[in-house]
């Protein structure tokens, strides 16, 4: 059995959810996710059905929807088994993965401070925005997580700042201290007046 990829396992799990389950269903839960990881991938998610139902992983049944024809998709039991080891693989899920607001963080230094701050305060009011938006959902235990998930960023968020913070300033004064030897060197290499 080969390795879900992330997107896979998402799907796999929403299927397994829903099931039986159109793929269309399924895009159109993707696209509605508060994260935009997911949400920008609802139109792959055809291909990835048909991928996943060509490696077994999905059964499907044709089924009559009105006039319309439908392919309705559950998991088949080596589909159940691969979810498994998705969704139960620790290594992967504590894996801290790709993070746009991190990799940023990691690179502010090449903003001017101004410019540093003003991300900041933008990233804030956005953090706090989405940490007082409910999910789109009425499954009070997917309301829960991302209420937690939302609140734990921001406080996550507001940790990083101050170290960023406070590693800016500790740059600021190794800098002054450097300048100020400089000027000290010079005046001693000069020699009196």
């Amino acid at each position: 059995m080969t390795e879900l990829t992330d997107f896979e396992g998402a799907v796999l799990a929403q299927i397994g959810h829903g099931g039986p389950i159109t793929a269309y269903a399924v895009a159109k839960r993707t696209a509605a996710s508060t994260s935009e990881f997911w949400s920008g991938s609802a139109g792959a998610v055809y291909p990835l059905i048909k991928r996943l139902a060509a490696r077994r992983l999905l059964a499907s049944t044709e089924a009559q929807d009105g006039k319309r024809a439908r392919t309705d998709y559950v998991l088949s039991a080596e589909g159940r088994k691969a979810l498994k080891a998705w969704l139960l693989d620790a290594h992967r899920a504590s894996d801290l993965g790709f993070d746009p607001l991190r990799t940023r963080l990691v690179h502010m230094d090449q903003c001017s401070a101004s410019e540093r701050k003003r991300f900041m305060h933008q990233v804030a009011a956005l953090l706090e925005k989405a940490a007082g938006t409910p999910a789109p959902t009425d499954d009070p235990r997917l309301l829960a997580l991302h209420e937690t998930l939302t609140r734990a960023r921001l406080e996550w968020f507001k940790a990083a700042g101050a170290v960023l913070s406070a590693m800016d300033e500790s740059a600021h004064r190794r800098l002054a201290l450097g300048q100020i030897a400089n000027a000290l060197q010079l005046s001693c290499a000069s020699g009196p007046a």
